[in-house]
């Protein structure tokens, strides 16, 4: 029993740290970011799984922590990203056709939260 109670001496002030609210204050947390974040993670609470909860919201708390560094720019990197991926191509048709799908034409079929987008561009043969 004098195990028991010592147990629970211990987290006393773990519990009072953490119900007066001592989780770190940032100079730059304004509103934004903080609404975000927490969209963010009530998006992640949506999906089904724990692996894909579990990443969504490890990829929420990174972002929030780039945008209170500063280095977040929401949609830049995403925008540059999208395009690089079509460097892979080293035929200049393929590289076209992968520009032209990265720029919305085509269809787009699957999820991010599914595994992935399939993107498919149908061009005539010549």
């Amino acid at each position: 029993m004098r195990f028991h109670v010592r147990q629970q001496l211990l987290l006393l002030p773990a519990c009072a740290l953490l119900a007066g609210g001592a989780a770190p204050a940032f100079a730059n947390d304004d509103p934004v970011v903080m609404e975000t974040f927490h969209r963010d993670l009530a998006e992640c609470m949506k999906m089904t799984g724990a692996d894909a909860r579990h990443d969504c919201r490890r990829d929420a708390y990174a972002a929030r922590d780039e945008a209170r560094k500063g280095t977040l720019i929401p949609g830049a990197k995403f925008e540059q990203n999208k395009f690089l991926r079509c460097d892979v191509h080293k035929d200049p048709a393929e590289h076209e056709y992968c520009m032209r799908r990265m720029r919305g034409e085509g269809t787009v079929s699957g999820s991010v939260e599914g595994g992935g987008l399939l993107r498919e561009l149908t061009v005539p043969a010549n």
